[in-house]
């Protein structure tokens, strides 16, 4: 019964289909797409006889170099050439633009400073090679290349840090963020290489840090030179800090023998902070203060500044209240 039902429903839909698609009233529709379908058939096959101008992309290959020289700037993969021909021959360039690449002999511009220049319009011949005779070439982009040859000439530089960095709130760098590897090799001719001092990275933000993070980060780009690797690794150790204080008593430093220093107060405050995994290391035994024998002596003031002897290389921001002490010289 149900198949019986399935099957009627099926011809009652294939018959309204049928009415819909042939019926007089969609033949002039079907007309009008015929001759639309023929207009747009008849344009294309003018528009491919008509002459016009198009940009092409034609890729760019280099010859291998001896083992001894390098060119240290990036050179690119393609240039931009703008082409007027017949529509279909501008199509059968678009379609088999790889077929139109350039292999460059770059040892055959050298010059002896090591800094030459590729004039393009010296390539016009060879794309005229892989062109139809009708073609004209209108314009090259860009219109040279600049080449830096080095004869292995290198140079080890230290990479600096370019960056931003920003702590969420009760967040702290446990250490000074690292870099792998601290010195990089750049290759360059020596006119270049006697003027740099360090290699910047590429400007790095990081607004809200609120955990330990490694990251690769490029260098920055500098013309003429080559590096011996484009990007470094960074690591930001980040961890979540505490507030500590200490009372921590107030010494004098390289006194004689016979005398001793009362200061005023004898204790001074240390504040600092610690990251949570140094919090049970630090201790008040860490820190020390002092007030040189010398420099109280010298001086005509009656607050001296305490001086930080000893602290632990873990601490950050420490600060001492009061930082200056009055000071009595006393016989033991």
């Amino acid at each position: 019964m149900d198949f019986k039902l399935k099957w009627a429903k099926a011809r009652r839909l294939f018959r309204k289909t049928y009415y819909l698609l042939f019926s007089n009233k969609n033949k002039e529709f079907y007309v009008f797409l015929l001759f639309l379908g023929l207009s747009v058939l008849f344009w294309f096959l003018q528009s491919t006889q008509a002459v016009s101008q198009s940009e092409l992309s034609i890729p760019l290959k280099y010859g291998k170099l001896p083992e001894h020289i390098i060119v240290t700037n990036e050179l690119p993969r393609s240039i931009k050439v703008t082409i007027r021909d017949k529509g279909s021959h501008l199509y059968n360039y678009f379609t088999r633009r790889r077929k139109l690449g350039l292999e460059l002999d770059l040892l055959r511009w050298r010059e002896e400073d090591g800094i030459s220049r590729i004039p393009l319009e010296q390539l016009k011949p060879a794309i005229f090679a892989k062109l139809k005779p009708s073609a004209q070439i209108l314009r090259i982009s860009p219109d040279s290349l600049i080449l830096y040859f080095v004869e292995k000439e290198q140079k080890d530089l230290p990479v600096k840090l370019n960056a931003h960095i920003g702590l969420s709130q009760q967040y702290m760098l446990v250490e000074e963020p690292s870099v792998l590897p601290a010195f990089v090799t750049a290759y360059a001719p020596a006119s270049i290489l006697d003027t740099l001092r360090q290699i910047e990275t590429e400007a790095l933000d990081l607004p809200v840090l609120k955990d330990s993070i490694s990251l690769n980060v490029k260098l920055k780009a500098i013309e003429g030179v080559h590096f011996s690797q484009t990007t470094v690794k960074v690591h930001l150790p980040v961890e979540e800090f505490t507030e500590i204080r200490y009372e921590i008593p107030v010494h004098g430093l390289d006194f004689p023998d016979n005398l001793l220093l009362r200061s005023f107060p004898s204790k001074v405050t240390v504040s600092f902070l610690v990251s949570r995994s140094n919090y049970q290391a630090v201790k008040a035994e860490d820190f020390r203060l002092g007030i040189s024998y010398q420099d109280l002596i010298k001086s005509k003031e009656d607050l001296q500044s305490i001086q930080l002897i000893k602290i632990p290389e873990y601490v950050r921001r420490l600060s001492l209240h009061p930082d200056k002490v009055e000071c009595l010289i006393e016989k033991k």
